[in-house]
């Protein structure tokens, strides 16, 4: 059986697929922006349902053999991150389904950095919710950092975007 805490974890591993081969699609053909968006917008979803559905479950603890050697990575599942992923999910099936329309008419090098930064942004604040460890959290919340600023500097290329992406790295 799986727990909820493996279905999340495979869920973040789809969105970064997803963000990885999205991109790589857009940067050579923007007719599919739509239904990429979409189908991140579907693993919202199911998380969403996954959340709905798990909310009071025990804690559970994973694990992963992941990391700096004798040191794994440690993923928790509690109350309190159930309810900060639900809330993450609901909020990114509303972004999602508006992005499916919105970046459909920008140029697709920005479509590929926006895509592929979205679902790494989405994976990498899961894990800072489910982490139970310092190290994990800092990663996840580098890699979160980092999407960010690349989405924050990828929508259009001016001094003045340049400057707010530097200054959301500098604090």
């Amino acid at each position: 059986m799986f727990s909820p805490l493996t279905l999340t974890l495979d869920i973040t591993l789809y969105w970064m697929v997803l963000g990885i081969v999205g991109g790589l699609l857009l940067r050579y053909n923007t007719h599919n922006t739509r239904l990429l968006f979409l189908l991140g917008t579907l693993g919202s979803f199911f998380l969403l349902m996954l959340c709905c559905f798990t909310l009071n479950q025990p804690p559970l603890l994973i694990t992963a053999p992941l990391g700096i050697p004798g040191y794994p990575l440690h993923f928790s599942w509690d109350v309190l991150s159930a309810f900060f992923v639900l809330l993450l999910s609901a909020t990114s099936i509303g972004i999602g389904l508006f992005s499916s329309h919105y970046f459909r008419n920008v140029d697709s090098r920005t479509q590929s950095l926006l895509f592929f930064n979205y679902h790494w942004f989405l994976a990498s604040m899961i894990w800072v919710f489910l982490a139970a460890d310092a190290f994990i959290f800092l990663m996840a919340w580098e890699f979160m950092a980092l999407s960010s600023y690349f989405l924050i500097v990828a929508f259009k290329s001016t001094t003045e975007t340049s400057r707010a992406g530097f200054l959301y790295l500098l604090i």
